[in-house]
Parts: structure tokens; sequence; C-alpha cells
């Protein structure tokens, strides 16, 4: 199968021979990566664009049309999968999750960072705001808020707390507004 051309590898895929496909993958797979190489997501690694590039790759074996050369139309599939992806990224849309950091002390959940500078620098960062969201809040919003994040609902944190949903609603409302003042 390794003999066969990219025109003959993608008919044999659209066909349902799944082997097509990552002999394909093979043949380009270091494209992919010398693509992935000039990009960068927040919060992301170069798997992720890697992957991007991979979902490029597969649209471009099935919509490729045969008017020009394959490999030049999977780079510019690929090439656009990937300034998408970086696009989506930097939209304000998802910046609050993506630049979101855990109140509870859980070391599952940090990002390894090869710098131990940057580790440090990190840890400082992450203890110097948990402290000033610690300080904004009361002993009440606190218990509220680590309920809530623990996947407890308003009813079920209500019930834990001896209050009423609406007070808890109301706990979380004044939470949300304390936090964005702190970041």
């Amino acid at each position: 199968m390794n003999d066969l051309s990219d025109e003959k590898l993608i008919e044999l895929y659209l066909s349902g021979n799944d082997e097509a496909f990552n002999v394909i993958y093979s043949r380009y797979k270091y494209m992919i990566r010398g693509c992935a190489r000039s990009f960068f997501l927040t919060g992301g690694d170069n798997d992720d664009l890697l992957q991007e590039g991979m979902l490029g790759l597969l649209k471009a074996v099935r919509t490729f049309n045969g008017k020009s050369s394959f490999s030049s139309y999977a780079y510019t599939c690929v090439h656009s999968a990937l300034l998408n992806a970086v696009k989506a990224d930097n939209t304000t849309k998802h910046k609050p999750l993506n630049a979101a950091i855990s109140i509870e002390d859980n070391p599952e959940d940090r990002l390894v960072i090869a710098n131990p500078e940057e580790l440090i620098i990190g840890k400082e960062s992450e203890l110097e705001l948990k402290q000033k969201i610690a300080a904004a809040l009361s002993t009440f919003e606190i218990t509220v808020l680590k309920l809530y994040l623990s996947g407890l609902s308003y009813v079920e944190i209500g019930q834990k707390l001896n209050k009423k949903a609406k007070s808890i609603d109301n706990a979380l409302q004044r939470i949300k507004r304390k936090i964005v003042k702190v970041i």
C-alpha cells in the first residue's frame, strides 16, 4: 500500500479502507509537525496542535477534488486548521475558562512546567491569588464556593448549610463579583 499514489490512497480511504489513511498520515506527519511548530496555543501543548493538524489532513483527504496536487492541498488544509485553532483560542469567548485557576489545592490539576524558575513563580502567583480570593470572601462564601466546586447543586448546598437555595445563589453571585475584582 505504501507504493500507491496519494490519489489512489484517498480513493481507497473514501471507499472504506481505513488503513489507506494511516499510510497518508505517515507520509504527511512531518509536514504537520513542521506547520505546528510555528503556532502556539495558550493553555495547550504541541500535541493539541498536532491533533488539529491531523484533523486538517483528514479534511484534506475527505474534500480533495484533484484540481491541484494533494500535497499542496493538504498543506493548505493543515495550515488553515492550525490557524483556525489559534484564532479560536485567542477569542475572548473562552478566556475565563482557559485562565481559570482551581482554589482547591489538588496537585493532579497543576500544570507541569519544565523550567524550575517558572514553576516557583507559578506557585507563588497561584498562592498569592488564592490568598487574595480568600481575603475577599467571607467564611460562608468560601464554604459555599468549595461545596459548589465539589459539584453540589444550590439546593444541596442549602440543605448542608441550613440555608435557602436563593441564599446560596446570592452568595455565589457575590463570590463571582469579588473574584472578578481580585483578578
